[in-house]
């Protein structure tokens, strides 16, 4: 799990470090709003080594591609909302996931890597 804190937010992310490349990867972000307001945020995500299986957010508006994905939602002060995701690797060895989070006031990215270990048979 890693965290990222701008001030106004917190992004918590949920990345496995490493997996099989049989294995659909689950992935999850929680962001918490720790302003004084309420904020629209967009939130994307992008992996070109990996097909994305699934992408879901309770409290907005999702779409997604083929390797890439976004959510649109509001978070009130104090409050949280997640954004998990599946991906379906393609290949052994790194897979970068890159994630940006934005409003009109400030942006959170980062970019997470998921080693994908070969199969001994």
């Amino acid at each position: 799990m890693t965290a990222s804190e701008n001030g106004r937010w917190v992004l918590v992310s949920r990345v496995p470090a490493e997996t099989s490349p049989t294995n659909r990867i689950s992935c999850g972000w929680r962001l918490t709003n720790q302003s004084a307001e309420d904020v629209v945020v967009s939130f994307h995500l992008h992996s070109s080594q990996a097909l994305l299986a699934e992408l879901t957010c309770p409290a907005g508006r999702v779409q997604r591609g083929c390797f890439h994905g976004s959510a649109s939602f509001e978070i009130g002060r104090g409050e949280a909302a997640s954004v998990s995701a599946v991906l379906e690797p393609r290949a052994v060895g790194p897979l970068p996931v890159h994630i940006a989070v934005l409003s009109r006031e400030e942006t959170i990215e980062r970019h997470e890597i998921v080693e994908l270990e070969a199969l001994d048979l």
